[in-house]
């Protein structure tokens, strides 16, 4: 059994640990991928490693959220565009019953709903 990273920051420490076979998915203490803590913070290079390491694109934290509609939330594009790239769906329920599409709408960030279409 492997203890959970700690994803917070996302700095050299924690994603070296992915060299040493620490597992992408594990949750931190709050219910939360590093996939997630990338998308919060705008972090695209990340998510493209994590991704690629085989992170689950639709995954709901423990809040509910999915890692799309926190970044479409946001507005960072560039994790919005790495996410699709990695088939994460702009159209999955979140707990609440929103999709990221929405949640985007919602807050003002059509430019989100418009990257969309160019991936």
């Amino acid at each position: 059994w492997m203890k959970p990273p700690r994803w917070a920051g996302l700095g050299p420490a924690a994603l070296g640990r992915l060299g040493y076979g620490a597992d992408v998915d594990a949750l931190d203490k709050e219910g939360h991928l590093a996939l997630h803590q990338s998308s919060w913070q705008g972090h695209g290079s990340t998510a493209h490693l994590l991704l690629a390491r085989g992170a689950q694109p639709n995954h709901s934290c423990s809040q509910g959220a999915t890692t799309q509609g926190v970044a479409m939330q946001e507005g960072w594009a560039d994790v919005v565009k790495v996410l699709l790239q990695h088939r994460a769906s702009p159209d999955v329920w979140d707990k609440a019953g929103h999709t990221p599409r929405w949640l985007a709408s919602k807050r003002g960030k059509q430019a989100m709903l418009n990257h969309q279409a160019t991936v």
